[in-house]
């Protein structure tokens, strides 16, 4: 598959990582564990929400050549947001857990 189809979803995990990462700092974590917690949780569930908008209108409606686009520009990108989301709030909860001081 070429990489195309996986740009506008690296797209919204490289800026949604980054607010992420931002987000966690100032929360008062300050470790790059935070940063690969956010963008793992990010790539994992984009890339799972990329392969069910993908393949799933292929199924659905094999007729239909718009099909994959929606896993491309819609359910991908949404993911990629939707797991930098989910990395925030796990790092937020590790890093009170640790007790670290909030800035």
């Amino acid at each position: 598959m070429p990489l195309i189809y996986f740009l506008p979803s690296i797209s919204a995990l490289i800026p949604g990582a980054i607010i992420g990462a931002v987000v966690v700092y100032w929360s008062g974590g300050r470790e790059g564990s935070d940063f690969s917690r956010i963008f793992f949780w990010g790539a994992v569930i984009g890339g799972i929400c990329f392969i069910i908008g993908f393949v799933g209108p292929l199924y659905i409606g094999p007729e239909s050549p718009q099909g994959p686009l929606f896993g491309i520009f819609m359910s991908g990108p949404a993911g990629a947001l939707l797991g930098c989301a989910i990395g925030v709030v796990r790092s937020i909860r590790i890093v009170r857990a640790r007790g670290a001081p909030k800035a």
